[in-house]
C-alpha cells in the first residue's frame, strides 16, 4: 500500500510491457536506463499534529519511451493519497536534484539498457558449456567441474548448462535436499537470462539421458557409482577457490590487492564487504564483485587483476570473468557462499573479514557479543511495524467487480507433467500431491489481472513440488501472461486471495489423489474447520478420533451413511456455515446431521472409535478463543535470533529451534530434539522476560515446556491440521512408523507439559567462582583500604568521587546505608557469586 508507512517506497514502469512493480528495498538507488520509476517518499509532520506528508517524483531513463504513462500514474496515485502531495516532480538520469539523491542512502547506479545492433544477436553469443556438482546433506554446496561424462557419480545431483538449456542430471542414490537445491538453481539461472535468451530447463533422471545431453556433455561414457560422504563433504574447504580483496578507499589513486584467509572454510558473505571490491575464484571461472561503496580505482582495475590471477597460475587470460555488482548477484554465484547476501552495516569496514598480510602482532581476542532481544518488540510490534515495508502486490480477490472476461483452471501434478483437474474436484486438494492455479480478469477498463499459485503439498514429493514451480513459471512467462503474479502456497499458509476462489468448499485431506478414495472408503473422515470470513475458512482432515476435537471450532464428520457436522461452543458463524455447505456439497444421498457440542449422539461417537477427551478449555469456549502469538528462535547462524510468524503451521516447527507460543493461559515453550543447549538455555531466560513484562494484566503465567514427540492436545490444538507422527518437515524425511488413530485414542496427553518456574534456580557455582565468593565475604572491607564513606545520592552522580573504584561503588556506602538499600548486610551481598553480584546491583540501581 501506498503510502501507508514512513519512509522512501519505488515502483518500476517496464518500458515494453507497461508492468508496474515494486522495488525491494535493497535496490533502492539501483535504476536501468530503459525504464522509467516512481518514487514517494512518506513523512510524519508532527507539527500539523501527526498528519502524513507526500512528496511524488518520477525518474525517467535516458532510453525509455514511458514519460507520458508515469506522469498519468503519478497523478492517480496523488489523487488517491489526498491532501498534504508535493509534486510530482521530473527527474531525469544523471541530472537528478540534490533533494531526490538525498532519498536514497548510497549514490545512485545505473543500469545500462541492452542495445542490439542490426547484425548482433546475443541468442549467438559465444557461451561455454558448464558442469556444476550439488553434494550434502543440509547444507548443499556446489563446485564446477570439467564438462566430462568422468566427473558424474551416482550420489549426487549435476547441473550442465548450455545456455538456452540447462540440464538437472540426478543420480540414482541422490537424496532429495540436493534435488531441491538443483532445481532452486536451475529456476533462478532460467529466469536471470530471459532477457537474453529463453532457456529451458529439463529434468534427466540416470539411466534416462537423451542423445542431446550426452552430445552437451562431450560424449556417452561410464557413470561412477561412488560418490563419497555428503557430511563430510559439507565440512571441508575448497583450497582451489579464492577470494582477493582490492584495498582501496573513495578518493585513493592507488590499490593493493590481498587475498582472504579462506583455507578449509566455506565461502561465507561475511568474507564481503559493501566498501571494497573483490575477485572470487573458482578456478574455472571467476566473478568481480562491487560493494556499494568501493572506489572508483578498485572498480576500474579489477577485472585486469583478475586475469593477471589467472595469468600467474597458468591459466588462459580468456577465461570467463563475470562483474557483478552488490544486490543483482546471479544465483550460480550466491549458491556458492553460505549465509544470506544481507549486510546489517554498509558505511564501515567489515570486521570479520580476516585478510592475509605480512606478520604482525597476534589480534587480540574479543568476546562474543551478546544477542540482545527487544521484548517490547515482542509484545507491540505495531510500534516498530512503521520501519517494515510490504513488498507484496495487491492480489485480486474472486469477488472483483466490473470484470468482463475470466478464467479459471486448476492442474495437479503427476510424473513431472500437469493435468487438467475435473471442476467438480475444484477445492479439495490433497497432502501428497501439488497443483497449479490459474486466475486470469479483464475489467471494464481493459485492465487485466493474471494470477498463477502453485500449491504444494505437506506430503508431496520434492519433484511434484517442483514441477510445479516449474510450470508455473512457465504459464506466467508465456506471451499471454506478461505481468503475471506468481504466488507459492505451501500447505498451511493458505492466504485469503487464494481461498476466495473456493468460498464454503476448500478442504485438504491427507494422502495422494489418485489412492485417497481407495484407502477411506470404509473409514471415518474428520475435518478441523477454521476460519474468520466467508473467505478465509476452510477444513483439513485429521485423525478420526475425539483427541482431535476442541470447543473452538466445528468439525465436520463423513462416515458410510451420514455427515455429522460438530460446532464447538466457541465456533463462529463463518465456520458454522462452512461445515454444512462442504457437507452438502459431497453428501452423495448421505444424511446431513448438526448438533452442539455436548449434544452428541451415540452414533456420532461410536464412528469417532469412543467418547473420548479432548480440550475444552473454558478460555476457548468463548468466540475468538484460539489466538497465540508464534515467536520462531534459533541460533543456527550463530547468532541467537527471535522473529514473530503471523501465520504459523507445523511446518515452523523446525529442527534446531525453540519456539514460544503465547495462547494466554500459557505460554507454551517447544524444545527440537536438536536444539542446541545454548539456545535452550536463552529461549527459556527471554520466556522469563517476557512473561514478566506483560501488560495485558495477566499475572504468574504459566510457563509449560514441550518436548517434540511428546506434544500436548493444548499446544497442538493451535496447528489446524496436525499431524502427531513428527513436525511437517521433520517428518518428511522420517522413515519412522506413522503413529495409528488406536493408540491416539488412548495416548495423546491432554494437559501433562513440564511447568518451568517463572523464577529461575540460581546455578550451581563453579569451584573459582566458589574461592571467590569466601574471599569476598572474608575481606570485603579491602576494597576500600581508605574507609571512604560516600553518600548513595553522591554515587548516582557519574564520575564517582576521587578514589572512588567505579567498579565496585557500593563498597564505599555505609554499612547501615547498604542493607536498606540492598536489603541484606555486606557480608551476605559478598557471598554471592560474581554474577549475582552484577544482578543485585543492577536492580538498586548502583551500577
Amino acid at each position: 500500500m501506498a503510502g501507508v508507512s514512513p519512509g522512501v517506497q519505488v515502483w518500476r514502469i517496464d518500458n515494453i510491457s507497461q508492468q508496474i512493480s515494486t522495488e525491494l528495498k535493497n535496490k533502492h538507488g539501483i535504476f536501468k536506463g530503459e525504464d522509467s520509476y516512481i518514487v514517494l517518499e512518506t513523512k510524519i509532520d508532527f507539527k500539523s499534529g501527526g498528519d502524513k506528508a507526500y512528496t511524488l517524483y518520477y525518474w525517467l531513463g535516458s532510453a525509455t519511451t514511458q514519460e507520458e504513462f508515469a506522469i498519468q500514474k503519478c497523478t492517480d496515485l496523488k489523487d488517491k493519497l489526498g491532501e498534504g502531495v508535493t509534486g510530482p516532480k521530473k527527474e531525469l538520469q544523471e541530472a537528478e536534484s540534490a533533494e531526490f539523491k538525498a532519498l536514497f542512502p548510497i549514490s545512485l547506479k545505473y543500469l545500462k539498457p541492452v542495445v542490439l545492433q542490426a547484425q548482433v544477436n546475443l541468442r549467438d553469443a559465444e557461451y561455454p558449456t558448464k558442469l556444476y556438482h550439488l553434494k550434502g546433506k543440509k547444507d548443499i554446496r556446489v563446485k564446477q567441474m570439467p564438462v566430462s561424462v568422468s566427473s558424474l557419480n551416482a550420489g549426487d545431483v549435476f547441473l550442465l548448462d548450455n545456455n538456452t538449456i540447462i540440464y538437472q542430471w540426478m543420480g540414482k542414490s541422490c537424496n532429495r535436499m540436493e534435488k531441491g537445491k538443483a532445481l532452486d538453481m536451475t529456476t533462478r539461472m532460467r529466469d536471470e537470462r530471459m532477457n537474453r535468451v529463453k532457456a529451458q530447463v529439463i529434468l534427466i533422471d540416470e539411466g534416462n539421458e537423451t542423445p542431446e545431453f550426452w552430445e552437451a556433455l562431450g560424449g556417452k561414457g561410464e557413470i561412477n557409482q561412488v560418490s563419497g560422504d555428503d557430511e563430510e563433504w559439507e565440512k571441508i574447504g575448497f583450497n582451489d577457490h579464492h577470494i582477493y580483496r582490492i584495498n582501496a578507499k573513495f578518493g585513493d589513486k592507488t590499490y593493493t590487492v590481498e587475498e582472504v584467509d579462506t583455507k578449509d572454510q566455506c565461502f561465507v558473505t561475511s568474507m564481503l564487504d559493501p566498501n571494497f571490491a573483490f575477485i572470487i575464484d573458482f578456478t574455472q571461472e571467476m566473478f568481480v564483485w562491487y560493494g556499494r561503496f568501493s572506489a572508483m580505482i578498485a572498480k576500474t582495475s579489477a577485472v585486469s587483476e583478475a586475469k593477471k590471477i589467472a595469468r600467474d597460475s597458468g591459466r588462459p587470460e580468456t577465461i570467463q570473468v563475470t562483474q557483478v555488482e552488490q544486490g543483482v548477484e546471479p544465483a550460480i554465484l550466491k549458491c556458492r557462499f553460505k549465509g544470506y547476501w544481507v549486510w546489517k552495516s554498509e558505511t564501515t569496514a567489515s570486521t570479520s573479514t580476516a585478510v592475509k598480510s605480512p606478520p604482525a602482532s597476534p589480534a587480540p581476542v574479543s568476546k562474543a557479543p551478546i544477542d540482545f532481544i527487544n521484548v517490547d518488540q515482542m509484545h507491540h510490534p505495531e510500534k516498530y511495524a512503521l520501519l517494515r515495508e510490504d513488498l507484496r502486490k495487491t492480489v485480486p480477490m474472486s469477488d472483483i467487480e466490473n470484470v468482463v472476461e475470466r478464467e479459471f483452471s486448476i492442474w495437479y501434478i503427476k510424473d513431472n507433467e500437469k493435468y487438467e483437474l475435473p471442476q467438480e474436484e475444484y477445492g479439495v486438494f490433497y497432502s501428497g500431491d501439488s497443483y497449479v492455479i490459474l486466475f486470469s480478469v479483464r475489467l471494464e477498463n481493459y485492465e487485466r489481472f493474471h494470477v498463477i499459485y502453485y500449491w504444494q503439498g505437506r506430503d508431496s514429493s520434492v519433484d511434484d513440488q517442483g514441477t510445479a514451480a516449474l510450470l508455473a513459471t512457465n504459464i506466467a512467462q508465456s506471451s499471454r501472461r506478461r505481468g503475471s503474479q506468481l504466488i507459492r502456497v505451501p500447505q498451511g499458509h493458505e492466504t485469503t486471495d487464494f481461498l476466495s476462489h473456493f468460498e464454503g468448499y476448500a478442504s485438504i485431506r491427507e494422502g495422494k489423489r489418485e489412492t485417497w478414495e481407495a484407502e477411506n472408503r470404509t473409514k471415518s473422515c474428520l475435518y478441523d474447520v477454521r476460519g474468520h470470513s466467508k473467505f478465509h475458512v476452510f477444513g483439513v482432515q485429521v485423525g478420526a478420533g475425539a483427541f482431535s476435537l476442541n470447543s473452538s471450532n466445528s468439525f465436520t464428520l463423513f462416515t458410510e451413511n451420514t455427515i455429522y457436522c460438530w460446532n464447538g461452543k466457541g465456533s463462529n458463524e463463518f465456520e458454522r456455515k462452512f461445515c454444512v455447505s462442504m457437507s452438502n456439497k459431497f453428501a452423495q444421498g448421505r444424511n446431513v446431521v448438526s448438533f452442539e457440542e455436548g449434544s452428541e449422539t451415540a452414533a456420532f461417537w461410536e464412528a469417532l472409535g469412543g467418547k473420548g477427551r479432548y480440550c475444552n478449555r473454558p478460555e476457548i469456549q468463548k468466540e475468538g478463543g484460539l489466538h497465540a502469538k508464534f515467536f520462531y528462535c534459533t541460533d543456527k547462524t550463530g547468532t541467537f535470533v527471535v522473529s514473530e510468524i503471523k501465520d504459523f503451521s507445523q511446518d515452523n516447527l523446525e529442527s534446531k529451534s525453540v519456539v514460544i507460543l503465547d495462547v494466554g493461559y500459557n505460554v507454551f515453550v517447544w524444545i527440537s530434539s536438536d536444539a542446541s543447549d545454548r539456545a535452550t538455555r536463552r529461549v527459556k531466560s527471554l520466556v522469563r522476560e517476557y512473561v514478566s513484562t506483560l501488560e495485558d494484566g495477566r499475572s504468574n503465567t504459566p510457563i509449560v515446556l514441550v518436548e517434540q514427540g511428546k506434544e500436548i492436545i493444548d499446544f497442538t490444538l493451535y496447528f489446524h491440521g496436525w499431524q502427531y507422527n513428527e513436525t511437517a518437515k521433520m517428518r518428511k524425511y522420517s522413515k519412522k512408523p506413522l503413529i495409528s488413530v488406536e493408540t491416539l485414542r488412548t495416548e495423546v496427553p491432554l494437559r501433562t507439559g513440564t511447568e518451568l518456574p517463572l523464577v529461575a534456580e540460581e546455578a550451581a557455582e563453579s569451584p573459582e567462582e566458589k574461592k571467590n565468593s569466601a574471599a569476598w565475604a572474608a575481606g570485603f572491607k579491602d576494597l576500600n583500604p581508605d574507609n571512604l564513606v560516600v553518600a548513595w545520592e553522591r554515587l548516582q552522580i557519574k564520575p564517582p568521587p576521587k578514589g572512588v573504584d567505579g567498579t565496585r561503588l557500593e563498597a564505599y556506602l555505609s554499612e547501615e546505608e547498604f542493607t536498606t538499600k540492598f536489603k541484606m548486610t555486606p557480608v551476605e551481598f559478598y557471598k554471592h557469586p560474581k554474577w549475582k553480584q552484577v544482578t543485585i546491583r543492577k536492580s538498586v540501581g548502583i551500577f
